[in-house]
């Protein structure tokens, strides 16, 4: 066995769905049950290409996770260190929430399509599929995210270069790389 093997243990298919987004962006994972919730933050933020600038909070069932360590932490607020996905008992079917930058508001769905098996050579994880460009940092959340989309649409929009620029010069809101989503999940460790 080599080092990049892993034992074989379950595996989630989970939909990471980005709400209120249209068309809609989101992505297909298989992640290994025994992944504890912080490290599936580091996952959700490769796979969306989002830059973890901003705090973040797991949902599920009504209890709230998230990382601790502050005194200002709300006191429901239990530690994402110690919790794996296997330890929410969540079937096929089952959903949870994913809170991102609480200031733009990007909630994401979290549904349990499959649970399976993992084979030896199985990555921890690996993205299998998805649709769209992750919206960028700080654009307002999805109301922000459509005016920026709507202004880039239209080259006689005042606001036209200066959204371009702040964007980071051209952005294609269709786009997702595969490939590329795959080599950031498997730089995780």
């Amino acid at each position: 066995m080599t080092t990049n093997q892993n034992p074989p243990g379950d595996v989630l298919v989970l939909k990471l769905d980005l709400l209120w987004t249209s068309p809609p962006v989101w992505r297909e994972l298989r992640v290994r049950a025994d992944t504890r919730l912080s490290k599936l933050h580091r996952i959700f933020q490769a796979a969306m290409g989002w830059r973890d600038a901003h705090l973040h909070e797991f949902r599920v069932d009504g209890a709230r996770y998230g990382p601790r360590g502050d005194v200002d932490d709300p006191p429901d607020l239990k530690s994402e260190k110690t919790v794996r996905l296997m330890d929410l008992a969540l079937a096929p079917g089952g959903r949870f929430e994913y809170l991102y930058d609480f200031g733009d508001g990007w909630r994401h769905a979290v549904t349990v399509t499959a649970a399976e098996p993992g084979t030896e050579n199985e990555p921890r994880v690996v993205c299998t599929a998805g649709a769209r460009a992750c919206p960028p940092e700080d654009s307002g959340g999805p109301p922000g995210y459509a005016d920026i989309l709507a202004v880039l649409a239209d080259r006689r929009n005042p606001r036209h270069r200066e959204v371009r620029r702040w964007v980071g010069g051209p952005f294609d809101p269709a786009a997702f790389d595969l490939a590329a989503v795959n080599a950031q999940l498997a730089a995780i460790r």
